[in-house]
C-alpha cells in the first residue's frame, strides 16, 4: 500500500513539474506571446494581419506547435482569397477583351481564371463564393468556344477587305479549332499573298533571289485542293520551280 501511495505521489509530482516546465517555457519563449497576438487578430477577423504576426512567431521559434498549426490555417485562407481575387480580375478582364475583339487574350485570361479557382480547396472559407464565380466562368468558356470560330472569321474578313492579307492569315492561325469556313478563307488569303509574290518575281526575273521564290512557294503551297484558286496556284508553283532550278545551276 505504501509503495502504491509513493508511486501516486511521485506521479503527481512529475505532472506538476511537467506542467510547471511547460508554463515556464511558454512564458519565457517570446514566440508564444507573438502567437497569442496573432490568435487574437484572427478572432477579430484580421486574417492578413494575423498571418503576418504568426509568421513573426515562426521566425522566432520554428518549433512552436501552436504557431505552426495557426500558420497553416491562415495560409490556406490567405492564398484562397488571393486566388479568388486573381480569378475575378482575370474574368473581368477577359470579358473586356472579348468585347474589344481581342479574342486570343480573352481565351487566355478566362482559362487562367478557371485555373486559379480550381486551386481553392473545398474547406476554404471562400470556397462557396469561388464556386459561384466558377459557374460563371464555365458558362463563358462554353460561349466563347462555340462563338470564337465565327468571331475569328469575321475579324479576318475585316482585315482581308482592307487588303491586310498577311495579318488576316496570321490571325486565323491563332484559332485552335479550324472550321471549313476558316480553312477556305485561309486558302484564299494564301493565294492572295503567294500570287502577289509571284507577280513581283515575274516582274524582275533577272535579279530575283532564292529566298523570294521560296517565300512565294511557301504561300502558294498552302492553297487547299478544294479552293477555286488551287489550279492557278499549282501552275504558278511549277513556273517558280523552273526559275528556281535555273538559279541553282
Amino acid at each position: 500500500m505504501k509503495n502504491f501511495k509513493l508511486k501516486v505521489f511521485l506521479f503527481i509530482v512529475f505532472l506538476i513539474a511537467l506542467v510547471g516546465s511547460i508554463f515556464v517555457y511558454i512564458n519565457i519563449d517570446p514566440s508564444y506571446k507573438v502567437y497569442n497576438e496573432a490568435l487574437e487578430m484572427y478572432k477579430e477577423g484580421k486574417v492578413r494581419e494575423a498571418y503576418k504576426k504568426v509568421q513573426e512567431a515562426m521566425s522566432i521559434n520554428k518549433l512552436n506547435r501552436k504557431a505552426i498549426l495557426l500558420q497553416a490555417k491562415l495560409h490556406k485562407i490567405v492564398t484562397s482569397e488571393d486566388n479568388y481575387k486573381k480569378a475575378l480580375n482575370l474574368y473581368r478582364e477577359s470579358l473586356q477583351d472579348y468585347f474589344d475583339k481581342n479574342y486570343t487574350s480573352a481565351v487566355y485570361k478566362i482559362s487562367k481564371s478557371y485555373d486559379y479557382l480550381n486551386k481553392i480547396p473545398s474547406d476554404a472559407p471562400i470556397y462557396e463564393k469561388a464556386m459561384l464565380l466558377k459557374k460563371k466562368v464555365e458558362r463563358k468558356i462554353d460561349e466563347i468556344r462555340n462563338e470564337i470560330p465565327d468571331l475569328y472569321y469575321n475579324k479576318a474578313v475585316e482585315l482581308f477587305e482592307k487588303g491586310n492579307y498577311l495579318d488576316a492569315f496570321e490571325y486565323l492561325e491563332k484559332l485552335d479549332n479550324q472550321t471549313v469556313k476558316t480553312q477556305r478563307l485561309k486558302s484564299t488569303l494564301a493565294y492572295k499573298i503567294g500570287s502577289k509574290r509571284y507577280a513581283a518575281i515575274m516582274s524582275h526575273q533577272d535579279d530575283t533571289t532564292v529566298n523570294e521564290i521560296s517565300d512565294a512557294l511557301y504561300w502558294l503551297s498552302k492553297v487547299d485542293k478544294s479552293s477555286p484558286s488551287y489550279a492557278f496556284a499549282q501552275k504558278q508553283i511549277q513556273i517558280l520551280k523552273g526559275i528556281l532550278k535555273n538559279l541553282e545551276k
